[in-house]
């Protein structure tokens, strides 16, 4: 792990829930929005102007403080949390988006305006009742919860365009840094993985509790660490971790590509070969949808080269290969 620029970084962001990045984006004017559960949609809370924030209480060794206003036979997370806001842990947050899921989750968000531990000019608090089951009349009730108690909450309260526009950009950036996290997972797919389980996992966790806009970059880097370790080795390692994410169908939604496609590596591991392949300095686009780009992006720092024609799709489901000069030092 000693070639991992960034996962001590990483680490160090845990170990805080006003950590680095999040401080940097509340300076810059960004509206911190916090949530426990799932059941609210962080999508939601990664409008433009805002970014989300899933609490934690790292490091949290007593909630004694906490065990007085809920008793400390109910859950540990949720006292923690609590106890966290009464050392004043959260006077960055803008609000609480909260969900009465379990009972005990419900009484510590109802405390966050009870006894107003968070100190911040217009805190409030929202509780949505998500419903249990899944048939059409729950989830449009749940449809109705978010609207009312989030969306509509972050209009009035916050003056957050909510517009239909600004929801599908948010989306789209938000499915960006979801298909690089399940890039990077693959990896540990590989007969080889170059990434380990741990590093996968501080990495998600990262991306839970810090602005999606400043980690984006980390993530990208964390797939170059991967295809440089790959590259130190040998190239026909390379062409299998290159392969692998070729093969995976980066287009398509739910990838489950178990094993590196053996198409795709030899193709790549041939033009790997091919030292002087002619290609003037020059990148030739060609309809490159948001993963393409990715790997390209990814390609290019990795592997250092200049030289790089992109070309051709295949059939209804397209792959990009690459033909790559100047690696004559690496066969």
């Amino acid at each position: 792990m000693k070639d991992l620029k960034h996962l001590i970084y990483f680490e160090n962001l845990l170990q805080d829930a006003q950590n680095e990045l999040v401080t940097k984006a509340v300076e810059d004017g960004q509206i911190a929005l916090g949530y426990n559960c799932y059941y609210i949609p962080e999508v939601l809370l990664n409008l433009e102007g805002c970014f989300s924030s899933r609490l934690r209480a790292p490091n949290c060794t007593s909630s004694d403080i906490a065990n007085y206003y809920m008793t400390n036979r109910t859950c540990p997370y949720a006292r923690s949390i609590l106890e966290r806001a009464l050392e004043g842990g959260y006077n960055y947050l803008s609000c609480l988006f909260g969900a009465e899921s379990c009972a005990t989750m419900e009484r510590m968000e109802e405390h966050f305006f009870l006894i107003n531990p968070v100190k911040h000019d217009g805190f409030f608090v929202t509780q949505i009742d998500p419903p249990m089951k899944g048939d059409q009349t729950n989830l449009d009730y749940y449809k109705a919860q978010l609207k009312l108690k989030v969306v509509d909450e972050m209009k009035n309260r916050l003056g957050v365009d909510v517009s239909d526009e600004a929801m599908r950009k948010a989306i789209e950036q938000h499915n960006e840094l979801s298909r690089i996290i399940t890039e990077i997972g693959n990896f540990r797919k590989l007969d080889n993985p170059p990434i380990t389980g741990y590093e996968y996992a501080v990495l998600v966790l990262v991306s839970y509790t810090c602005p999606k806009r400043l980690i984006l970059p980390y993530g990208v880097e964390k797939c170059v660490v991967a295809l440089k370790r790959a590259l130190q080795k040998r190239t026909g390692e390379l062409a299998a971790v290159v392969g692998h994410v070729i093969g995976c169908k980066l287009h398509g939604i739910g990838v489950r590509c178990t094993k590196p496609d053996g198409e795709a590596i030899a193709q790549v591991h041939e033009h790997l070969r091919r030292v002087k392949a002619g290609v003037t300095e020059r990148q030739v686009p060609l309809r490159l949808c948001l993963a393409d780009k990715l790997v390209v992006r990814v390609l290019q720092q990795a592997l250092k080269v200049n030289q790089m024609l992109q070309f051709f799709h295949c059939g209804s489901s397209p792959c990009v290969i690459f033909i790559f000069t100047r690696l004559c030092h690496q066969n």
